[in-house]
């Protein structure tokens, strides 16, 4: 049947030389059309109000990974060598003197204090595991965290802080230093070198079946900055809430 153009008020026509069923379509670059095709039936007479609704595809968005801080070269094209990704700022990070420590790469806003053992937090005794918890007692310590607790006093209140996703907390680690895996100079405090939770689930399997399902959460080690997961059920591992900036 060919192509053919709008005018300016959207309408269009096509010169059809034989009856019958056809299928048309729209296209416009940037733009999603609905029904994605439309039979029309030519008969003896011409077939009106055949309207396509336009949507704006929104243009995709570059996102720019930041270095991993690595400097040192050990082979040709290595991250060393290369050191792509967006530059850090300088300073990395800005103690705010309330208790709180803003990454000034991500905007995200840490608890200063890697290890709180405050128990007026939440109910859970964290101080009989030197600050470390069950995954699911992580959850809720995290959330309940506030003003006043842990050395804060910067306002915040019971579901402000959260426990960060596997990704927020990797965003820490310097991968040209160990033990711990931060960047030289940072000012948080009582970092542990052990597994720090993480808010991200996997759901793992013995044999396939949903009945034997069991859920592993995703842990960072900070002595290493390897990536790990435990069963969420079992194991207790240190915790470092964030919240968002604001």
């Amino acid at each position: 049947m060919g192509t053919t153009i709008t005018d300016t008020a959207g309408s269009y026509q096509f010169g059809v030389a034989n009856n019958g069923i056809y299928s048309v379509y729209a296209n416009k670059s940037g733009y999603a059309f609905t029904p994605a095709a439309l039979p029309v039936s030519i008969g003896s007479g011409g077939s009106f109000a055949n309207n396509f609704s336009a949507t704006v595809v929104p243009a995709p968005q570059a996102v720019q990974l930041p270095k991993t801080g690595q400097t040192d070269s050990y082979y040709t094209g290595d991250d060393g060598n290369l050191q792509k990704g967006a530059v850090w700022p300088n300073p990395r990070f800005s103690d705010s003197g309330r208790g709180t420590v803003t990454d000034n790469l991500t905007g995200l806003v840490w608890l200063k204090n890697g290890n709180c053992t405050d128990d007026t937090v939440f109910g859970v005794s964290k101080s009989l595991h030197n600050g470390q918890l069950t995954f699911i007692a992580s959850l809720l310590w995290s959330g309940a965290l506030h003003s006043g607790s842990c050395g804060l006093s910067d306002g915040s209140q019971v579901g402000d802080w959260r426990l960060p996703n596997r990704n927020e907390l990797l965003s820490l680690v310097d991968a040209s230093q160990a033990t711990p895996v931060l960047p030289v100079g940072h000012p948080f405090s009582n970092v542990q070198l052990n597994g720090y939770w993480t808010s991200s689930v996997v759901v793992n399997s013995h044999d396939g079946s949903q009945a034997q399902a069991y859920t592993l959460s995703w842990m960072l080690f900070m002595d290493s900055g390897v990536l790990n997961a435990s069963v969420s059920s079992g194991g207790i591992y240190s915790v470092w809430p964030l919240r968002d900036i604001r």
